[in-house]
């Protein structure tokens, strides 16, 4: 199902192969992949150039305090809905995302279709 409003995405993953994948699908239903960044140094500039409409954001990228500190400063840019990313199910890392108010957590290897479910509930 292809999506009728092209929305920019930016992938935010240091797994290069996964977030690659993810590019492809997301493309092909539709949506532009902005930029993939795979580290949070290079994450705003990307986020100033292309002004994307949402995130996918891996949770463990560097450290959880970075995580917050960049999701708080890209608001003040323009405020985008984000969807979490994660190997762990663990409470410890459910417990990390809680704060951020994601409009998702998904559990990678990640369901495409449930990736498209949810970034069509993120855009709502």
């Amino acid at each position: 199902m292809k999506v009728v409003e092209k929305k920019k995405i930016i992938i935010i993953e240091d797994e290069i192969i996964l977030a690659l994948e993810l590019k492809k699908y997301l493309e092909r239903i539709g949506y532009i992949v902005s930029s993939i960044e795979t580290n949070y140094k290079d994450i705003k500039n990307s986020f100033k150039k292309y002004l994307p409409d949402l995130m996918l954001l891996n949770i463990n990228l560097e450290n959880n305090k970075e995580n917050k500190n960049f999701l708080e400063e890209i608001n003040k840019i323009k405020k985008v809905p984000f969807i979490l990313t994660s190997s762990f199910t663990d409470i410890k890392t459910l417990k990390k995302a809680v704060p951020y108010n994601p409009s998702a957590f998904l559990v990678k290897p990640v369901n495409k279709e449930e990736l498209r479910i949810n970034i069509l509930l993120a855009f709502k």
